[in-house]
């Protein structure tokens, strides 16, 4: 969810946007409010935003001046301006500041609603970016320590239903992140090496301790018998029948 803070010095304005669409569905919360400008910027100070929107017209410390110094601490903030006036030179110098929308009161639902999926698209981009800035960063920087653990964290749990997600989860680190170490690692994908795992497993119980093939099907944590034979035939090359034939087991 990203958070928006609403400033208007109107508390019917401010519960009113509060509520003038279903914020929670398109991805965003109205996290916190304010009653001016010199509120905003308090709030500000103490947490993030992804969004703001502000009055222009407000006492103490105006929209416009609050744009500023919103502008001189972040540039990926959004902002959206709504007033009652319409003057030229107010949405001239909004605009300067990089404002994403000026929504003219009484604000118009659709209206808002067009503007705020356009800031979603835009907050998702940044949101991205970053998420790949930082992966590149991880892996110039690669923990080999952390794999280490996650191997042997597989090898004791490879029965279990095994994904990137629950990974990540138990060690805390991001999936992508995850799924890009294991290949520069190893050199292979988390869902590879897992399945090299359990169809080694297999052999090793038929071989070594002759269970039958629902047995090892279970053992090595496959729930479909069609999908183990598929997975085996890939990974050596022969059908699993045609295996015990060769290994001598009836």
């Amino acid at each position: 969810m990203y958070n928006v803070l609403i400033a208007d010095d109107e508390p019917a304005v401010r519960e009113g946007l509060s509520i003038m669409i279903d914020w929670n569905s398109y991805g965003f919360t109205i996290s916190n409010t304010a009653q001016n400008g010199r509120d905003a910027l308090e709030k500000l100070t103490s947490d993030s935003y992804n969004l703001v929107i502000t009055d222009i017209r407000m006492p103490v410390l105006n929209g416009l001046q609050l744009i500023k110094e919103i502008r001189d601490k972040s540039t990926d903030t959004k902002i959206m301006v709504i007033s009652g006036y319409s003057e030229f030179e107010y949405a001239k110098r909004a605009i300067e500041y990089g404002v994403k929308a000026y929504l003219l009161k009484p604000i118009n639902r659709d209206e808002l609603l067009m503007n705020i999926l356009n800031i979603r698209v835009e907050l998702d981009e940044i949101y991205l970016a970053n998420e790949n800035k930082n992966i590149h960063v991880l892996l110039k920087n690669k923990h080999p320590k952390i794999i280490d653990q996650i191997i042997k964290y597989i090898e004791m749990n490879y029965p279990e239903d095994l994904n990137l997600k629950t990974i990540a989860e138990t060690f805390f680190i991001n999936p992508a992140y995850l799924g890009q170490l294991f290949k520069n690692s190893l050199n292979e994908t988390f869902s590879n090496y897992v399945n090299r795992k359990r169809i080694s497993e297999a052999k090793r119980l038929l071989l070594e301790e002759g269970l039958s093939v629902n047995e090892i099907i279970e053992k090595v944590g496959y729930k479909e018998n069609d999908y183990f034979y598929k997975q085996f035939r890939r990974y050596e090359g022969i059908s699993f029948s045609k295996y015990k034939e060769c290994a001598n087991i009836s």
